[in-house]
């Protein structure tokens, strides 16, 4: 699996190897739902997103 960070509105960059690293990503898909534009629906995603990083070894998990 390859993770892409977002550099700016027109670039990415690749992630160093990420095998012990997971990545849980949530949104507010209400206020997606209620935005009146394609553009406006993504600015409203990118608002509410939260990421949560978590090692994958279960011995790492409390």
């Amino acid at each position: 699996m390859t993770f892409l960070q977002r550099e700016s509105d027109w670039k990415v960059s690749r992630l160093p190897d990420t095998l012990e690293l997971v990545i849980l990503g949530a949104i507010d898909i209400k206020q997606i739902q209620a935005a009146n534009n394609e553009l406006a629906a993504y600015e409203n995603a990118q608002k509410s997103l939260e990421l949560y990083y978590f090692k994958s070894d279960a011995k790492d998990c409390y």
